[in-house]
């Protein structure tokens, strides 16, 4: 029998990260990722990052362990928590924040081989600010071991030079050698926006020291992709437009061709097909875009709210969806639910129109119910609620009943702290339930 406190388990387990997959394609304005520029698995072709916390994270049924709120999951370690150490560390693996005790047992290493860059899989309990307490981490890779991988060089780190260039690609750090292999290309190749594919030995501070680099695009290079364009360089205006797209710099001519749109059309958030000329300094000089939306456009899509915007509230809400800024108006349609149902951590399908700075306004939002059921028993009644609408708490869970919800074995009035009851519905926020059914149990 499934309780309320298992329920709101798995909750707080299913809001966790929306990940991004990027493409493998050879795109100017979207660099795929490096969760892991040098992994065995990348080498073999498995997904970067699949099995991740927020990706291939996965609940533990009853049935499996006994308990709903254990989750498991891998990826890599993106940073360490300052003021923290080892036995109680605390560190960030794909946006989600573990922590460790003197309980936590260590497989193929220790407290001490967990680096930024370092690969690890961990068992724990997911607590209620979303953190994971690890009860097992397994290292999968460590400090000393050789990796591979590929992705695309995000910068330079200042005063290196080659042979003994640095540079980050994808959040990690690459040195280079006097010994380093090239393939496809130089030292010199190594630029923001170029993709490479790397080979060498993970460092104590999580860096890699290469061993070969293949140059995988490079200056001269006829490169193509997608992506949401993120500013406008200042000083620079249409016909040679610059801006940045999915943190590659990219530069219109006058004779850039544009189709479905023209230069004027090309705003922050818009997303763009782009084909250009990528140049020395990892800049590509674009011979077509296509437009594929804009503003006024008429859009449709979904995702979760992430947060929403300080000093806005409804029916004018702003809020944060994968990034993006959607508001809404007192003409919005609502389905399923109220302006206020809107939180972070809450899925949301909506129809809107681009603006000219990039953000959304809504005509339509709906948000998706996600089917739930379980027991449990009422805490507490919802000031200022009475039946048909009334409003209770179980086991942290706020539950909305309406003049369609449906009572089994006593009606609205029995709903009163310490009854137990039996709730079917669908789930709109991070901890509210739309009842269907309520069956009174005692």
């Amino acid at each position: 029998m499934r309780t309320f406190a298992c329920l709101k388990a798995a909750i707080v387990a299913a809001v966790g990260i929306v990940a991004i997959g990027c493409s493998q394609s050879h795109s100017p304005v979207t660099p795929s990722a490096l969760a892991a520029p040098v992994t065995g698995a990348a080498a073999q072709g498995v997904a970067s990052g699949s099995g991740a916390f927020g990706v291939g994270r996965h609940l533990l049924s009853p049935q499996d362990k006994g308990r709903e709120d254990e989750v498991e999951g891998e990826g890599r370690v993106s940073g360490l928590t300052a003021g923290t150490a080892c036995p109680t560390l605390q560190f960030v693996v794909e946006s989600v924040v573990v922590r460790t005790t003197a309980a936590t047992t260590f497989e193929n290493g220790s407290c001490g081989s967990i680096l930024p860059g370092v690969k690890i899989e961990a068992k724990g309990t997911r607590q209620l600010d979303g953190s994971i307490v690890a009860s097992r981490i397994e290292i999968k890779d460590r400090a000393e071991v050789e990796v591979e991988g590929e992705g695309r060089v995000t910068s330079l780190v200042a005063g290196t030079s080659c042979p003994t260039l640095q540079f980050i690609a994808e959040g990690i750090l690459v040195r280079t050698t006097g010994a380093t292999r090239f393939d496809d290309g130089s030292c010199s190749n190594i630029l923001p926006g170029v993709k490479i594919e790397a080979k060498g030995t993970r460092q104590l501070d999580g860096s890699i020291v290469a061993s070969r680099i293949e140059i995988k695009d490079r200056a001269g290079v006829e490169v193509e992709g997608e992506g949401r364009v993120t500013s406008l360089v200042a000083g620079t205006s249409c016909p040679t437009l610059q801006f940045i797209a999915e943190g590659v710099l990219v530069s219109t001519t006058g004779a850039t061709r544009f189709d479905d749109g023209s230069c004027a059309n090309i705003l922050p958030g818009v997303k763009i097909e782009a084909k250009g000329t990528r140049q020395a300094d990892g800049s590509i000089v674009a011979s077509r875009i296509e437009i594929k939306d804009r503003a006024e456009a008429e859009v449709e899509g979904e995702g979760r709210v992430t947060s929403l915007v300080a000093g806005t509230s409804c029916p004018t809400l702003q809020f944060m969806v994968e990034g993006v800024v959607a508001g809404t108006t007192a003409a919005t349609r609502f389905e399923n639910a109220t302006c206020s149902d809107i939180q972070p951590g809450v899925k949301v399908e909506a129809r809107a129109a681009r603006q000219p700075d990039g953000s959304f306004v809504a005509s339509r939002v709906k948000i998706e119910e996600e089917g739930i059921e379980g027991e449990g028993r009422v805490t507490s009644l919802v000031g200022g609620t009475a039946c048909p609408a009334l409003q209770f708490v179980v086991e942290g869970i706020t539950v909305k009943t309406s003049s369609a919800t449906i009572f089994e074995r006593g009606t609205c009035a029995a709903v009163l702290p310490g009854t137990r009851v039996r709730v079917r519905g669908a789930r709109v926020t991070f901890d509210t339930v739309i009842a269907s059914l309520v069956r009174i149990q005692d």
